[in-house]
């Protein structure tokens, strides 16, 4: 079951389009991952438009929606981190269907939601996606990180920018297509790129520009 049900999961991303209103019919890259230990397939979704991917873990019987905040909290001085979990802890019984948890030796900061595998379908997954991605924000603030997920989303669109010129597209080609991908205007984007480009000329020709 867990394979026709993951080749089902990579459908429905990577066939989506950049103006769609769901969270899963968007254009996501997904890498397909075997978790031969637990007998499951691992699906990691990214899209410029988040922050950090987004995991699904499936096998027979249950199908895991997981996004993990790069937030340690184990090195915390004992006060700290028992009012970010006393946080966190609230924050559990304010988002239905997942859970906000800790993982790792570090203990990072995760947002859980699980379904049978059997009962998976497009919507049922959508909403899953958009209460993992709600309460990514909401556990944001409540632990004062909305800067660093702009600063995350912004590192991986300079990352995208910097790909796509090294490749040979063109300037206004990048735009276009990131305009598209973000759903933001075109002159906020060209605004974005001008200076992902002034900044990368200058690292790539000390003293020139592209301009």
């Amino acid at each position: 079951m867990k394979s026709k049900k993951a080749d089902l999961i990579e459908k429905w991303l990577k066939e989506g389009t950049d103006d769609a209103k769901n969270i899963i019919d968007l254009p996501w890259n997904v890498q397909r991952e075997e978790d031969k230990e637990n007998d499951a397939i691992i699906l990691v979704a990214k899209h410029l438009r988040f922050p950090m991917p987004i995991v699904f873990r499936i096998d027979d019987y249950n199908t895991t929606v997981m996004l993990e905040i790069d937030y340690a909290t184990d090195s915390m001085d004992p006060k700290q981190r028992m009012e970010i979990y006393r946080n966190l802890l609230k924050i559990n019984t304010e988002l239905p269907y997942i859970k906000v948890g800790l993982i790792g030796d570090d203990l990072y900061v995760i947002l859980v939601g699980e379904i049978e595998t059997k009962i998976v379908d497009h919507d049922v997954l959508n909403n899953y996606m958009e209460i993992v991605v709600n309460g990514l924000y909401k556990v944001a603030s409540s632990l004062g990180l909305e800067q660093d997920l702009i600063q995350l989303t912004m590192e991986n669109i300079v990352s995208f920018v910097d790909e796509k010129r090294k490749s040979g597209m063109k300037k206004e080609e990048i735009e276009n297509y990131l305009a598209k991908k973000l759903g933001m205007p075109k002159n906020e984007v060209s605004s974005i790129i001008d200076k992902i480009y002034k900044e990368t000329a200058k690292m790539d020709n000390p003293g020139n520009s592209y301009f």
